[in-house]
């Protein structure tokens, strides 16, 4: 007489990833996954804006700046080079 085979019991690491598509998968249905994907867009989206906006305000000082050295005493726009040369960029 022949014992009967039991079913190989996966491992648990197998289980739990498996369980963790299955709950991956029901949040996705039941619209949560859906709430947090339109909330780390929005994050991304206004931090670049953000980025954007500081960009564009330091490149406006920094042109501001030139302009009012240029229009200042005669050796002014030597100081104005020098400041361009060393500027990080």
């Amino acid at each position: 007489m022949t014992e009967p085979v039991a079913p190989t019991a996966l491992p648990a690491w197998q289980l739990a990833l498996q369980l963790g598509w299955r709950n991956l998968w029901r949040d996705f249905r039941a619209g949560e996954l859906n709430l947090l994907l339109v909330s780390v867009v929005l994050a991304v989206a206004a931090l670049s804006a953000v980025g954007f906006f500081a960009d564009r305000l330091q490149a406006g000082l920094w042109r501001d700046a030139r302009q009012l050295l240029l229009q200042s005493p005669p050796h002014a726009h030597l100081l104005a080079l020098f400041d361009l040369a060393s500027r990080p960029h």
